[in-house]
């Protein structure tokens, strides 16, 4: 796979689609901030690679922020569904969770990430 990586200054901004990238880039020439050219990256990602990227799926983005020095990682895990309790999962008759199936689906977490 083919990444575009774009380098400005201090600054290093990279995802697995070059329209994605340049969509960050553009976020950051105007003046947003690390976490707006993630959510504009990721959002162009859903269209560009939806398989891997898309609304219905999770955000994570990891910065440095100069001014305090400090990593900062934004976590977009899906949750568990609401009425996803230990009872519900033992009254189904299951000892673990599946691999695959409706019982392991979390709440897709990116479109709340990304207004945030």
């Amino acid at each position: 796979m083919r990444h575009l990586a774009a380098f400005l200054l201090s600054l290093s901004l990279i995802s697995g689609a070059g329209a994605a990238t340049l969509a960050g880039v553009d976020v950051l020439r105007a003046g947003g901030t690390v976490a707006d050219a993630a959510v504009a990256t990721n959002a162009v990602l859903a269209v560009t690679q939806s398989n891997n990227c898309g609304l219905g799926g999770d955000l994570f983005c990891l910065y440095y922020e100069a001014a305090t020095r400090r990593v900062h990682f934004l976590n977009g895990a899906g949750r568990s569904g609401s009425r996803a309790t230990l009872e519900e999962v033992r009254r189904r008759g299951l000892t673990g969770l599946p691999v695959i199936g409706p019982a392991t689906v979390s709440v897709p977490e990116n479109c709340s990430m990304s207004a945030a």
